[in-house]
């Protein structure tokens, strides 16, 4: 009987401690990056609207102001749904489904800034926010994280302005990439303004804070827009993901 050669390779026995500690740090890698890539957001807002007209903000229990006196408009009037801010019955994205928060600027309602929130939260520490937007070719919008911490409202010192522009045709097709917006939520001071927020009295951005945001649950999210250009304009926004 001939005695088979000797393998070219060498393996580790099973039971050898190199051999466990390999096994042991792969299988913790992969637990973690897989609870990474697969987790659960803490608090998700589609903005879904499958009516087959423009919706108020109340049909998902959000608020909207219009206006440095924060005129209410969650509630808004029939003719105020194609102009105002409201909740669209044309595709966001992802394209189903149907519906996405719109907020017309500077045409025939004159109005340069909106705020729109929900204050029903309980996060004892978000990680980040996401989500998704475009808006009309050539327009000059900025956007602000609002979150609210110990019924006060902070806006974030960053502004961010749509990468993603054209029609509601455009905004369905744009790739998760290229319209995403991140934002790693942290307390320190520096990242955040006040923001003044007092129905039919005023809405405003304040001063840098001088304290960082404090260790309590964030209670409401929101955000702030506004545009500097006269020209008239359209922010679709969508899928907003707030992660651990």
């Amino acid at each position: 009987m001939n005695t088979p050669p000797p393998s070219r390779y060498r393996f580790c026995k099973a039971g050898s401690l190199s051999t466990r500690k390999l096994m042991a740090s792969a299988l913790g890698i992969l637990l973690i990056s897989g609870s990474a890539a697969h987790s659960d957001p803490l608090f998700e807002e589609l903005f879904t609207n499958e009516m087959p007209a423009n919706l108020g903000l109340t049909s998902i229990e959000w608020r909207a102001f219009a206006g440095m006196e924060a005129r209410d408009v969650t509630a808004a009037k029939r003719e105020d749904l194609t102009a105002g801010i409201f909740l669209a019955s044309a595709a966001g994205n992802p394209a189903a489904p149907t519906g996405f928060l719109a907020c017309g600027l500077m045409n025939e309602l004159g109005i340069n800034e909106y705020a729109a929130i929900r204050t029903d939260l309980n996060l004892p520490q978000p990680g980040s926010f996401t989500w998704r937007m475009n808006a009309t070719p050539g327009s000059k919008i900025m956007v602000r994280l609002l979150v609210q911490v110990n019924e006060k409202w902070f806006a974030s010192s960053r502004e961010m302005s749509p990468t993603v522009f054209g029609g509601p045709g455009q905004f369905p097709a744009a790739s998760v990439e290229e319209s995403e917006v991140q934002f790693p939520f942290s307390r320190d001071a520096r990242d955040w303004h006040e923001f003044e927020l007092e129905s039919g009295i005023a809405m405003a951005v304040g001063d840098a804070c001088k304290l960082n945001l404090p260790n309590d649950p964030v209670t409401g999210v929101g955000f702030y827009v506004s545009t500097t250009s006269q020209t008239p304009s359209m922010l679709r926004l969508d899928t907003l993901r707030i992660l651990p």
